[in-house]
């Protein structure tokens, strides 16, 4: 989420408490493909086919190996969406490795859930990734806005973390190569793609990216928007959580210094209490965020693609990573969320279903004819493991 075409952070309703998802009251929320007011939409175009498999081709173009060559054991992503689909579905998966079956990423004490959201003039723009390693894992969650946000989720799902991967100076000098593959990205995202005829057109859709990777010893993480890196640590016996990455909005004296340096403005429109970024005298292009991939017009006015960069040494007390879209983090607190999945510990699975049920069940109260899309990925540190389960 994040462009001027979101309903999301319009209301002023405060947070209504909820302690347990209600399969009942999830129901009653899948009201169907509606648009902003309430009323029927039919939605008669669907994301160009032709345009999904370029991606794919081009963000294969920029780097040669593998990700087999990348000493990664098994691969999981969410699939290329080529229709819209109903509210609330679950994307489907990709998978390419060593065990095809999803309990190989769940005995890795790792498990994901993409849901598509309510807006039914707009496919599930959220995607994600996750790669194992033998001592490590590497995941990401990739948050689209905009007409075209799910292409370019889709592109950065593809291209990012694997560049950071297969860069040359990974291993020596991991910030070097993560900085070099966001550039490389966010360049190619600008200047298209001249293997191929397609026109894309990046001017007002984009992505946020938060790419983690962690193995025993250190967690590394690079982030541009507000999909959230949490961590959760066990202290004194109890779950504390701890943001590992900081939301890039507007409002932030940092981000509001660099945009209002280029030449953009930062307000707050009739009806909405969240601030973003326009060009000066303009109604575009309304991004809700000061750091994001894609997104041609907003980098005119300062909006980067520049990511914070944290390296961390685990330590005994790191249980569990959460990185979540802002489909979860809106009207769901860090500790909040981070309770409830240690509620579930020994099921991975139930625990993410029922922190994305949780955060449909918040936004009906608060959004009741809106509801972004929703992006879960839960890893444990590696030095636990877990049961295996069947599916």
């Amino acid at each position: 989420m994040g462009s001027c075409t979101s309903k999301s952070k319009h209301s002023e309703t405060k947070v209504t408490q909820v302690t347990e998802p209600n399969e009942q009251k999830l129901e009653k929320l899948k009201t169907g493909n509606r648009n902003l007011k309430g009323e029927e939409k039919q939605v008669e175009i669907v994301p160009d086919a032709e345009i999904l498999k370029q991606l794919a081709t081009e963000a294969n173009r920029f780097y040669r190996p593998k990700w087999r060559d990348l000493d990664r054991n098994a691969l999981y992503l969410g699939n290329q969406i080529e229709e819209i689909q109903e509210a609330y579905r679950e994307k489907s998966w990709k998978i390419e490795g060593d065990d095809t079956q999803k309990n190989y990423l769940y005995r890795s004490g790792i498990w994901a859930v993409c849901k598509k959201g309510l807006k039914s003039w707009m496919p599930n723009q959220d995607d994600f990734y996750i790669s194992i390693g033998k001592q490590s894992f590497v995941v990401g969650v990739f948050d689209g806005h905009g007409p075209l946000g799910h292409n370019v989720s889709h592109f950065v799902k593809l291209f990012l973390p694997k560049s950071i991967l297969a860069h040359s100076k990974w291993h020596e000098n991991p910030q070097r190569a993560i900085k070099k593959s966001f550039k490389n990205c966010e360049k190619s995202l600008a200047t298209g793609f001249p293997s191929s005829d397609l026109i894309f057109n990046w001017d007002i859709s984009g992505t946020t990216s938060s790419f983690v990777y962690c193995d025993e010893a250190h967690l590394i993480v690079a982030h541009v928007g507000d999909s959230r890196v949490v961590m959760a640590k066990k202290i004194n016996n109890e779950l504390k959580a701890v943001p590992i990455t900081t939301d890039h909005r507007p409002s932030e004296p940092r981000e509001k210094a660099r945009i209002e340096k280029r030449g953009g403005e930062i307000l707050i429109q009739e009806g909405e209490i969240m601030e973003r970024v326009y060009a000066k005298g303009k109604n575009y292009p309304g991004l809700a965020m000061s750091r994001s991939l894609g997104d041609k017009y907003a980098k005119e006015l300062g909006v980067t693609h520049k990511p914070d960069i944290e390296i961390l040494d685990i330590s005994e007390e790191d249980e569990f990573i959460l990185v979540c879209s802002d489909g979860i983090w809106e009207f769901i607190s860090d500790q909040e969320a981070v309770d409830l999945i240690g509620k579930y510990q020994d099921n991975l699975k139930l625990a993410v279903e029922k922190l994305a049920n949780l955060a449909i069940i918040r936004w009906g109260f608060n959004e009741s004819q809106y509801t972004d899309d929703i992006t879960i990925v839960l890893a444990y540190i590696p030095k636990r493991n877990t049961d295996e389960e069947d599916y």
